[in-house]
């Protein structure tokens, strides 16, 4: 086994594969045409090929042969790629794999390696998976290398765990919201009801306030948490013009202390229409034009707001790991000339409570929020940042198909409600409930669990007008008690009470009947509302 020269690999190669074929015993002239057109025909197949392709020296690396999707990689002619060493084209661990290949002893039949490297090409860094294998030609041993930009794939995969990792957060945090809601729903209510019992102008009063004050403050935080974890139902959408909601968004911003002294606004979406809140919409567009804000506060910089069309086919689905689908879409990119933050930061910026400011300056839910409103709405966001670089956030939406009509509810319909059947398990919460009620002017029956809320409902159905549920019971749940009762009573009217719902739950609650959810915590007034805008005829009880 022989080493050749690298520099005249490239000729002698071709030289031998002439020569090999005139001295073939019997040859001729249409033989040899035949096999030059079968080598013509190899090399088009080898240039075809997606995968850069190289032949390299052996053990020097030197490159004798290149595929022209090899030439496109690296932005070089093949010429120039010609007896140019690999070992300066790929990362030191790649070539250290290599050369270590090459320098081996195993049996010839045995030298054949897959690997993962990091490859710096032209304007970008991509991952290639690199599969080697060497081979003897007349006594000259090469190596065959494929390079194979795995980047794509990567990224799908990285979105994907991405994906995941915010769907248990979310999930957990759901859970938390929930068990804090519960706790915090008695609190609120029993002090919201004492302050309406005592005299404006009490100490007691005062103190009751106070106590109200702080939790819904609390319930704010646990509003947060939800709208991270969960996804708007049909019945809360809305038709907003994204311009509108942003241009809102950015005339607080400016009315704020420290707004950016340089903001630029590019909106070129013509099409602007999507289906959310505008609410929580109009938040998340602040709390990303804060945060670009802020980034640029102290050493100056701008601020870059854009919106743009885009189609979204088959292929970029599956580069945003499934997260969106097939169809128009609006883009808005908030960046900023800051100082960036680093992959460790990056990777954790939509997490609840990571927060990127001092302590005691934020609460880290401000881009929690952001993700969840987004997600909910059926979009992506993601932020992209290098130390030193500044960040860019990028939000993508659905353009809005036609929403669902809201339902007609006539007086007929929905009259006026007087006897109320409240079934939680937990007794603080039950008994602030039926208070509440009977405040407002209801007769209020009660029940400690599922089982309990049958049978008394199959005792006194032609009484009860309205059952109220708690999701969250000991073995039998609300969802399932409700599905019992309107087993018993397709005519049943129900409100669903609960500190976190999934979406898929909710949509198949209301489907089935249900006519709205109450969210845990909520005081007198926003159930007299709820109630009202549900039956309006039960407000007049």
């Amino acid at each position: 086994m022989t080493h050749s020269d690298p520099s005249t690999t490239s000729k002698s190669l071709r030289e031998e594969l002439a020569g090999l074929l005139l001295l073939k015993k019997g040859s001729c002239p249409q033989e040899l045409q035949e096999r030059f057109e079968e080598l013509a025909r190899f090399r088009t197949m080898i240039d075809s090929c997606n995968d850069s392709i190289f032949l390299l020296d052996v053990p020097s690396g030197a490159i004798v042969d290149a595929n022209r999707t090899a030439c496109r990689l690296f932005g070089l002619p093949r010429e120039k790629l010609l007896g140019t060493l690999v070992k300066s084209l790929v990362h030191p661990y790649l070539w250290n794999e290599l050369d270590a290949l090459f320098r081996d002893e195993a049996p010839f039949s045995e030298k054949r390696k897959t690997i993962t490297a990091e490859i710096a090409v032209p304007g970008r860094k991509i991952t290639a998976e690199s599969i080697v294998w060497l081979n003897l030609f007349s006594n000259t041993v090469y190596a065959s290398l494929v390079l194979r930009d795995i980047t794509p794939q990567k990224m799908i995969e990285e979105r994907l765990r991405h994906s995941e990792k915010m769907e248990i957060i979310g999930r957990l945090a759901g859970g938390i919201a929930h068990d804090f809601n519960n706790l915090l729903g008695s609190i609120l209510g029993f002090a919201d009801m004492l302050r309406l019992s005592l005299p404006e102008d009490s100490q007691q009063r005062k103190c009751a306030e106070k106590i109200c004050q702080a939790s819904k403050r609390a319930a704010g935080l646990t509003s947060q948490l939800l709208m991270f974890s969960r996804k708007k139902s049909e019945d809360e959408l809305e038709l907003l013009d994204v311009h509108d909601v942003l241009g809102k968004a950015l005339s607080n911003l400016e009315q704020s202390p420290g707004n950016p002294s340089m903001l630029q606004v590019d909106l070129a979406a013509q099409r602007t229409f999507v289906a959310g809140g505008y609410q929580d919409l109009q938040n998340a567009f602040f709390i990303l034009a804060s945060h670009a804000r802020d980034a640029v506060k102290e050493l100056g910089g701008q601020v870059i707001v854009a919106t743009a069309n885009l189609e979204i086919d088959e292929a970029d689905c599956r580069s945003y790991a499934g997260e969106l689908s097939p169809g128009q879409h609006i883009r808005i990119t908030v960046g900023d000339s800051g100082p960036g933050m680093d992959k460790h930061t990056l990777s954790h910026i939509f997490e609840p409570f990571f927060s990127t400011k001092e302590l005691g300056k934020g609460t880290g839910m401000g881009l929690a929020e952001a993700y969840g409103c987004i997600t909910a709405m059926n979009g992506v966001i993601q932020a992209e940042s290098e130390a030193g670089r500044g960040t860019t956030f990028t939000i993508i939406l659905p353009l809005a198909v036609e929403l669902p009509q809201e339902p007609d509810i006539s007086s007929d319909q929905h009259a006026a409600k007087q006897h109320f059947l409240v079934v939680d398990d937990e007794d603080e919460f039950r008994e602030m409930a039926v208070m509440m009620l009977e405040g407002l002017g209801y007769k209020v029956s009660s029940c400690a669990s599922g089982a309990q809320a049958l049978s008394y409902y199959a005792a006194h159905r032609d009484s009860i007008d309205i059952v109220l549920l708690d999701k969250y019971m000991p073995g039998q749940d609300g969802c399932e008690t409700f599905m019992q009762l309107k087993a018993i009573d397709p005519a049943l009217k129900a409100l669903m009470i609960s500190g976190y719902m999934l979406d898929e739950e909710s949509r198949t609650l209301m489907a089935a009947g249900l006519l709205g959810v109450l969210q845990k915590p909520f005081n007198v007034e926003q159930l007299a509302e709820v109630l009202s805008r549900v039956l309006p005829e039960a407000a007049k009880a």
